[in-house]
């Protein structure tokens, strides 16, 4: 009995994938639907990227489907071909439909991979496996344009953001990562897709009040003669900002009202049509861009 419990558990280790790396080594060529019913999964992140990887190499996309769930806890997955089921019909028929629907893509295909949680080996094992499709595949070559396969990975991410701080163009950096991956055909994305990537790397970023305050908390916390006031309007919206430090209170005592402050000068305006301000402190630094949303109050700045 030892000796059948050493080797079942040899046999499921040997066929075993723990890592993103162990799914690199498997060549997806020879691989037999008896291969991949004996496979076991470390977590369902890495029965996803196994079966997106096999389906890149026969030339279709995949998706996440239904969930079993126990106890709060997943205990079934089944990830499918893109094209499995169909369009719900009410899509179809929408009364406030602005645009033409898109064309038919789902036509009802079966190909499917089936996991479920062996609490035994607590990995997760293969139920069922299903290849047989209903619809032209595309080329291998072509894959990587299909929805599952076309995605910009980390280190592509990070060496665009790096060549985009210097000022190099969009176009520019993605003919040096087709340069890198070998040509145009082995890159996974598109310039749109870098374009979408930027896009939403700045929905992420705080909006200008908010890096304007933490600014000025960040001066305060430097400067115990900092002073700076923030009033809003009606539904709490900021009408006006103003900041002093110590080294303007001391330059006010000694010289007086030395504030600059010019709004006809539109090469001096903001992005939000607002005047720029002149800290007295910072004379010799030009003028200070106040990048926040605001209405700047002259009364105010000069009542101070």
């Amino acid at each position: 009995m030892w000796m059948k419990t050493q080797l079942l558990m040899r046999w499921i280790w040997i066929n075993r994938i723990n890592s993103r790396e162990d799914i690199g080594k498997i060549d997806f060529s020879g691989l037999s639907m008896e291969n991949i019913c004996q496979l076991h999964f470390a977590d369902l992140g890495l029965a996803f990227e196994f079966y997106n990887s096999y389906a890149k190499t026969r030339g279709f996309s995949v998706r996440k489907s239904r969930s079993r769930i126990v106890d709060g806890k997943v205990r079934e997955k089944t990830y499918v071909c893109s094209c499995e089921w169909y369009r719900l019909e009410k899509w179809n028929h929408m009364k406030n439909r602005v645009r033409e629907p898109k064309p038919e893509t789902r036509c009802g295909c079966m190909s499917k991979l089936h996991v479920i949680f062996n609490a035994v080996t607590e990995s997760w094992v293969v139920r069922d496996f299903c290849d047989e499709h209903n619809h032209e595949l595309v080329v291998p070559k072509l894959a990587r344009m299909l929805r599952s396969h076309k995605k910009m990975t980390e280190p592509d991410i990070s060496q665009m953001n790096h060549m985009k701080e210097v000022g190099i163009s969009m176009p520019n950096i993605f003919g040096s990562l087709a340069s890198q991956c070998g040509g145009y055909e082995n890159v996974n994305f598109l310039i749109k897709d870098m374009h979408n990537q930027v896009a939403k790397q700045r929905r992420q970023l705080p909006d200008d009040l908010t890096s304007a305050m933490a600014y000025l908390e960040t001066l305060a916390a430097r400067d115990q003669n900092l002073f700076y006031s923030v009033k809003k309007g009606r539904e709490g919206v900021f009408r006006q900002i103003f900041w002093c430090d110590g080294r303007c209170q001391l330059d006010y005592d000694l010289f007086g009202d030395v504030l600059a402050f010019d709004a006809t000068d539109r090469e001096w305006k903001t992005g939000y049509e607002n005047p720029a301000v002149l800290n007295p402190s910072e004379l010799t630094k030009h003028w200070v861009k106040v990048a926040a949303e605001i209405e700047i109050s002259l009364m105010t700045l000069i009542n101070f």
